[in-house]
């Protein structure tokens, strides 16, 4: 997996003037605004979030369509940015919050739509929660953080789950009764390994403040 991590500078300041490619002058000149990686990003988040809405109306089919797209074009921000040479702070912060606001939207959606298992969107909220609190302690004595790749896996694993319980809600609604038993226990299984990646990123993140 890509993160959407720059390496002490943003690629175009350590790329000479006359050998940045056109997206790193634009980077340049916007302050790392521009990139093609946010653009990615931006997408991701409208779809993501369209497709969460979709699904809270009832629209499960069309929901998962738009959502699993949305965070498949989260995915490759990562790949983007570092392919046009447009890895920055502004981007890292852009990927980060995306995750955090999509995730802090589905959870609840989810749950009350009777998607995903109160339990399992209690579990992943907290696990959550508690990794943008050690972020902000740690930004607060100064101190460089970025994401782990313990952290987008977890992310990762997360989405995964979700899916797996909102294609069950799916198959129920089509009375495949037996495929939709069979994704809910995928689901659940999903969620551990969700978990035990979760709390590997909150240690990290927790090692950072102390």
């Amino acid at each position: 997996m890509n993160l959407h991590r720059y390496n002490k500078a943003p690629d175009w300041e350590l790329t000479p003037p006359g050998e940045q490619n056109a997206w790193q002058r634009i980077a340049a000149r916007t302050n790392g605004i521009v990139t093609p990686g946010n653009v990615v990003s931006a997408a991701g988040a409208a779809l993501t979030l369209k497709g969460l809405r979709d699904i809270g109306q009832g629209r499960t089919k069309s929901g998962i369509g738009n959502a699993v797209a949305g965070r498949l074009l989260d995915l490759g921000d990562g790949m983007v940015a570092h392919a046009t040479g447009t890895k920055g702070p502004i981007g890292e912060a852009i990927d980060v919050a995306v995750d955090k606001v999509e995730m802090a939207v589905a959870l609840p959606a989810l749950a009350e739509g009777e998607v995903v298992p109160r339990s399992v969107a209690l579990s992943f909220g907290l696990q959550n929660g508690a990794n943008v609190l050690l972020i902000a302690l740690a930004k607060l004595k100064n101190r460089e953080v970025h994401s782990s790749k313990a952290g987008k896996h977890a992310t990762f694993a997360q989405w995964v789950t979700m899916g797996a319980f909102a294609t069950s809600a799916l198959a129920r609604e089509s009375d495949k009764d037996k495929l939709a038993s069979d994704l809910e226990a995928a689901g659940y299984a999903l969620a551990a390994v969700a978990t035990v990646l979760g709390i590997q990123a909150t240690s990290e993140y927790f090692k950072e403040i102390t």
